[in-house]
């Protein structure tokens, strides 16, 4: 009976083991999910966050998602909406290149830390959501960049995801907002070109207000809750 190997070890490589050795050998094993770490509880799930960092225009992406409901792989995102001002918004066709794990096709996730340097790269420079650690999301498999580039290239079909990244999750499929504990921003670190970091939380502000967005919003440079909606006697039905 043929069966994948449940994957609970590190999978960083065997000296002198080939790229295509490598690929045969991760292909039979199962990816591990963030649960395995945590545990399944529900208070586990609210005490370690997945995070997904909103990247460049995140202020758009942030109101695109409120819209919707949904987070959504780069390639899925609906490329248009109506603004609470009435404006239309156009986010863009998604642009894939060969450094990009995600393909478009995934939702890139990671856990938190003070030191990772993929905390740093992807989710402390933008808005970042907070995310139950339950949500629906697979270990990607490590390589090293040079050989995930040959992989990419290759164009190999693979039943795992790949990735440079160490503590890299995705999920495959659209996450919706019922998951999200709180939403982000590092005001020290804070770093999307032409944008001011006092005005982006102004906004996410006045987009939670409109939006009815009950869930807090921090700032993990000063550890400050910087908002959280009072919800109305009416809203409550009373």
């Amino acid at each position: 009976m043929e069966y994948r190997v449940k994957r609970y070890e590190l999978s960083y490589g065997i000296p002198n083991e080939s790229l295509e050795d490598r690929i045969i050998r991760l292909e039979e094993l199962e990816p591990s999910k963030y649960t395995d770490i945590i545990g399944d509880s529900d208070k586990a799930a609210n005490r370690f966050p997945l995070y997904h960092g909103l990247g460049y225009n995140p202020l758009e992406k942030l109101e695109s998602i409120l819209i919707h409901k949904f987070i959504y792989p780069s390639k899925k995102i609906p490329t248009e909406f109506e603004s609470m001002d009435g404006t239309i918004h156009y986010l863009g066709e998604y642009y894939d290149d060969e450094e990009n794990v995600h393909k478009g096709e995934y939702i890139g996730l990671l856990p938190f830390s003070w030191d990772d340097i993929e905390f740093d790269t992807f989710i402390r420079p933008s808005i970042y959501l907070a995310l139950r650690g339950d949500v629906k999301a697979e270990k990607t498999f490590y390589l090293k960049f040079d050989d995930y580039i040959k992989l990419r290239r290759s164009k190999r079909r693979t039943t795992n995801i790949y990735s440079y990244a160490y503590n890299d999750y995705l999920a495959r499929d659209p996450i919706s907002i019922d998951n999200l504990l709180y939403i982000g921003i590092d005001s020290r670190r804070f770093n999307i070109p032409g944008m001011d970091v006092n005005e982006v939380i102004a906004r996410v502000i006045e987009l939670m207000e409109y939006y009815q967005i009950d869930v807090p919003f921090y700032d993990l440079g000063t550890t400050k809750k910087l908002f959280q909606r009072v919800v109305k006697k009416d809203e409550m039905g009373l």
